[in-house]
């Protein structure tokens, strides 16, 4: 006889299912699909770039279907409503797919965007049944939205504690089989452990979600919903730190105004984000307990008017680099939230309405307007990036009516405009996979590329792999090489900076150029003298002092020669000094007895404006040394 419990968890869990199937048939169906997306990654361990791009449309749009599909419950007409439900999520995902770029290589302001947009998709599942006030001019419940508010952050919060539970147990129970039977040998291992993770994380972990996201019974009642959790997190955790947040924000707004003419950190502009959207996050979740704690109480009614000195000095940041540098994504970033921390602060200091679902309606629609189209994150600072550049080209006479022309000399331009064009150049690459430059430089790259074809047919051992085209590093590199653009790398701050480093353009793999008639004897490791020193070895080492400059030979024996080493003026006049040539860095040092050949890949010099009390004293001295005895 079938154990009676087991048709009940069989009745329980079929139920949900043909609940989740009628109430959310589209976000079903993509969490499928994404399944099969991440089995396919596992099993035919792609390295296209079109499978991952796939992979985060279909994330963004999992949660757009569920907004749609809890938005069109709420309007009249449900077959109609359902289907444009339905068809709204996929349009848009396709426009999004087509808005993305260098996905499979990700910068951290592709990341960034990712992310971002990812947690503004999920913030329209917090909004969805109450978006219908804004088109019918109805009066918001807060009542309603605080309970449904809770019930979905309860529900995030225990999807996400489900999905890892079931993905930490079945771990255990399958390294427990492998472990115990001896089968590890006849198993992927890997794969298994993957599989399970998509199971777990992707299949359970959203299906659970959606069988639990609230109906209108569930928080259309008359008080607030309590939970314990979340009422001592928010009562005894999240508002007082908040205070503590502002008072660091203030105390630096105070240190910028004291002396004003110190530009505002980079990080202050996420710092006051971060913050302030914790604090409206908090704002919400505090709603219930403003009349039994004062410290919530003046929380909630002093907030907005705290943040908006802090919008100001988010303006202020942002506006300085802007005016430098042009757009950037990680501007455009700030910009857009700038412009979303206004609009709420203003909303809630001047509104006698007081909307608490105008958070997140208002994150819903700037991440709507930014995700597409040519104004969206992606194209926009990019196209602004691309014009500048090629104006810093046109500027410096690289390019001129379409045709590239390098220049004579890396001094041939201004350290500044060198910089920025080397900077332009390795933005564009980052974000379109150097599509843009390839095609403005086609010529100086056309060997280039051909050769990496070449010697990746020559030495690519991965059966079924495909060439994947040219490295953005190496395209970065060969063109601003060629057209003899170097970039600064931040040593600009002379004061700072004890040594000045100098790199040559290699890519660290020990190639130097070599003729046979120099006739050495013996080739051997150049260190810097930090590095060198107690160095114990049998053999012989040069090390180099920065700030002495001087050449030390040691013979392995105990034995040191010192001898002066002194650069050439050309080379010490030079306003860049990094993406050298190998010339650049080779010298030649004579002692009483010996001849030595120095060829460096690194090099640093002691600075002659260092000041003693800054707080950049590294330096990197690598190459190798030819020695031969005085005829």
């Amino acid at each position: 006889m079938k154990n009676p419990f087991w048709f009940l968890l069989h009745l329980d869990i079929r139920s949900s299912l043909e609940w989740v199937i009628r109430r959310f048939p589209l976000s079903l169906g993509i969490v499928l699909i994404l399944s099969i997306f991440w089995f396919y990654v596992v099993y035919s361990e792609t390295t296209s770039e079109w499978i991952y791009r796939s992979i985060v449309v279909s994330i963004v749009t999992f949660f757009l279907s569920v907004w749609s599909s809890i938005f069109a419950e709420n309007l009249p007409h449900k077959k109609y409503t359902a289907f444009l439900a339905n068809i709204f999520p996929i349009l848009f995902g396709g426009l999004f797919y087509l808005s993305l770029y260098n996905i499979y290589d990700p910068t951290l302001e592709t990341i960034t965007y990712i992310t971002l947009t990812l947690f503004g998709f999920i913030s329209f599942v917090f909004v969805a049944p109450f978006l219908k006030s804004y088109f019918d001019n109805s009066w918001e419940n807060i009542v309603h939205f605080y309970n449904y508010f809770i019930l979905i952050s309860w529900m995030f919060l225990m999807a996400v504690i489900v999905g890892g539970s079931v993905m930490a147990l079945g771990s255990i129970a399958i390294g427990s089989v492998l472990a115990l039977f001896d089968i590890a040998d006849l198993i992927d291992e890997w794969k298994l452990f993957a599989n399970w993770a998509i199971i777990s994380l992707v299949l359970v972990a959203p299906i659970y979600a959606m069988i639990h996201i609230p109906a209108h019974s569930d928080f259309e009642k008359n008080k607030y919903e309590e939970n314990r959790f979340f009422s001592f997190l928010v009562r005894f955790v999240a508002t007082p730190f908040i205070y503590i947040y502002f008072i660091i924000l203030y105390a630096y707004t105070l240190k910028v105004l004291i002396n004003f003419s110190e530009w505002p950190k980079g990080i202050i502009s996420w710092m006051v984000i971060g913050f302030t959207a914790f604090g409206y996050m908090i704002y919400i979740f505090s709603k219930a307990y403003e009349s039994n704690s004062k410290i919530i109480s003046i929380f909630r009614k002093y907030f907005s008017y705290a943040v908006l000195p802090q919008v100001c000095m988010l303006f202020y940041a942002i506006y300085i680099r802007i005016a430098q540098y042009d757009i950037t994504m990680n501007r455009y970033f700030v910009v857009i939230f700038w412009l979303w921390l206004t609009i709420i602060s203003l909303y809630f200091v001047f509104s006698k309405a007081r909307f608490l679902s105008i958070i997140p309606v208002s994150l819903l629609a700037i991440v709507l307007i930014i995700s597409i189209g040519p104004w969206s994150v992606y194209n926009l600072p990019m196209s602004r990036q691309y014009d500048r550049l090629v104006r810093n080209l046109e500027q410096a006479n690289i390019l001129k009516n379409g045709t590239i022309t390098p220049l004579a000399s890396p001094k041939d331009i201004s350290k500044e405009l060198s910089n920025d064009i080397y900077s332009g150049i390795s933005y564009v690459c980052d974000f379109d996979n150097c599509t843009r430059i390839k095609e403005l430089f086609k010529n100086e790259l056309v060997e280039a590329m051909q050769k990496d074809e070449e010697d990746w047919k020559k030495w690519n051992t991965t059966t079924g792999s495909t060439y994947r085209g040219i490295s953005t590093w190496s395209v970065i590199s060969i063109v601003t090489r060629k057209i003899k653009v170097q970039a600064d790398y931040g040593y600009t701050d002379a004061e700072n900076n004890k040594y000045i480093q100098m790199n040559t353009n290699f890519k660290g793999d020990g190639v130097y150029p070599l003729s046979l008639e120099w006739w050495y004897t013996t080739l051997v490791r150049v260190y810097g003298e930090r590095d060198g020193v107690g160095f114990d070895s049998l053999y012989p080492y040069i090390t180099i002092n920065p700030d002495t400059s001087t050449l030390g030979y040691h013979r392995g024996s105990g034995d040191i020669v010192s001898i002066p080493l002194v650069p050439s003026s050309e080379l010490l006049d030079s306003t860049i000094r990094t993406n050298l040539e190998q010339k650049d860095l080779t010298f030649e040092v004579s002692g009483k007895n010996l001849e030595i050949r120095i060829l460096l890949q690194n090099f640093a010099i002691k600075n002659p404006t260092y000041t003693g009390t800054g707080w950049y004293e590294y330096y990197t001295i690598s190459g190798v040394g030819l020695v031969k005895a005085k005829k």
